[in-house]
């Protein structure tokens, strides 16, 4: 069901798609009070949010609230 919501939205697979491989891969998990939307582990010197991966996150994050 997921996966259907996200896959509709044009603009968002866009910025997937500019993405590299390491930063496509996003993992979305349910948690005690919600849900947590990360990629993969980053040394937290190495840590860094371009705006494209924000909007990524925050466009799945409105398409979680939907269902």
């Amino acid at each position: 069901m997921l996966a259907d919501e996200l896959n509709k939205d044009s603009q968002l697979n866009d910025l997937i798609a500019k993405q590299s491989v390491k930063d496509a891969t996003i993992f979305v998990d349910p948690s005690n009070n919600g849900v947590r939307i990360y990629s993969k582990w980053e040394n937290s010197h190495d840590f860094k949010i371009t705006k494209d991966m924000y909007a990524i996150y925050d466009k799945i994050a409105e398409c979680i609230k939907k269902i």
